[in-house]
């Protein structure tokens, strides 16, 4: 059974059968949303990007789905996510994606993380150069004389 797009707004978990923790994948309506993932968490996800959703179940008994950019998938989210369905073809929402799109669900799908290219970039974690350099720049800094 395929789960409309409910986006943020509520639903009762009787409707069209749905349970907590199903998956959706789709381009962002608007850019309210704002992103689960570890390293962006709180960013807004712009209009128009593709973005995975996660259903969960509050305790006024609606459910909503959480949403994070597809690029901040980390593996472990992928690993749930081959979990709760066979074949990445069966997560809601796939088959409305443009090719390029699915084409980056099932490569990510089969080596169990979101390629390099396609990581959300305030979400990339720093290289040991970028690391060093950052603190080349901290020592520049402090190694200034103030003013007299």
């Amino acid at each position: 059974m395929r789960l409309p797009s409910i986006s943020s707004r509520e639903k009762s978990d009787t409707e069209d059968g749905e349970k907590a923790g199903q998956r959706r994948l789709e381009y962002s309506p608007s850019s309210r949303a704002k992103c689960i993932g570890t390293l962006c968490k709180g960013t807004d996800i712009a209009k128009g990007e593709l973005r995975l959703g996660t259903l969960k179940n509050y305790a006024d008994g609606k459910l909503w789905y959480k949403w994070r950019h597809w690029g901040c998938a980390t593996p472990m989210v992928i690993k749930h996510l081959k979990k709760s369905v066979e074949i990445a073809d069966e997560i809601d929402g796939f088959h409305e994606l443009l090719p390029e799109d699915q084409e980056k669900v099932q490569k990510a799908w089969a080596e169990g993380k979101i390629a390099d290219e396609d990581v959300f970039k305030p979400a990339k974690k720093p290289t040991e150069e970028e690391k060093e350099e950052k603190g080349k720049d901290k020592v520049k800094k402090k190694a200034r004389k103030p003013k007299e």
